[in-house]
């Protein structure tokens, strides 16, 4: 054992049990780590008397819709590789726009909330296929965006460059929740509509043009019924 795991404070634990595959985040730092890695013990501010005291973060986001629930309703989140600003420029909130529209049209994607960020955005949705909608959508937005990033800033192009060479322009995982009842659905609209105001880009969810909260409608929505 090193000399930093035998002289690191106890743990603490603030909600019940955890299972040991499970991950922990300091509240201060933020820092990540598993059950049996101690942080480091020059983080000052998680020291409280000699002792450690640590969130739990349920589990690590999944990537993917489970295909039991590929026609459930979800919430979605899909994020710009390296969470590059992206979006707010050169027409771009147009393509993501664009190719909702015809997912709606083409592929029966009901679309119950969202909201575009500068670098991520989230959905409330359902489909007959929620993972083929994910795949199609992210695929051809992709060529789309790297067309444009091509044709308009070329000097960011390598941002989006694997190490094969090849253009990412999405991080994989979509981090699906699936909507089960009334309650979830209602925090998942309410984190839709306040995000923008959460990151100072305005003072009200109307304010923002690319969401369900703004007035303009610039997608068609659907009206979710009692889900319970």
């Amino acid at each position: 054992m090193s000399k930093q795991m035998k002289n690191a404070p106890d743990f603490y634990f603030i909600t019940g049990e955890h299972p040991p595959e499970q991950v922990f985040y300091c509240f201060t730092c933020s820092f990540m780590f598993g059950r049996a890695v101690y942080p480091p013990l020059t983080c000052k501010p998680w020291i409280f008397r000699s002792k450690i005291y640590i969130h739990f973060l349920p589990s690590v986001p999944s990537k993917r819709v489970a295909k039991a629930d590929n026609a459930a309703i979800h919430f979605l989140t899909f994020t710009v590789n390296n969470w590059y600003s992206l979006f707010d420029r050169h027409n771009r909130f147009d393509i993501l726009l664009d190719s909702l529209r015809h997912c709606q049209l083409q592929k029966g994607l009901q679309v119950f909330a969202w909201v575009f960020m500068l670098n991520h955005l989230h959905l409330i949705v359902a489909a007959p296929d929620v993972s083929g909608f994910i795949r199609d959508f992210k695929k051809f937005t992709a060529h789309q965006l790297m067309r444009n990033i091509l044709s308009t800033e070329p000097n960011i192009a390598h941002l989006f460059t694997d190490s094969s060479g090849k253009y990412t322009v999405w991080e994989k995982t979509n981090m699906p929740v699936i909507i089960a009842t009334d309650k979830i659905f209602a925090q998942k609209n309410n984190y839709i509509e306040h995000n923008p105001i959460r990151k100072g880009l305005v003072s009200e969810p109307s304010h923002w043009r690319y969401s369900s909260a703004s007035p303009e409608r610039l997608l068609p929505l659907v009206d979710i019924q009692s889900i319970e």
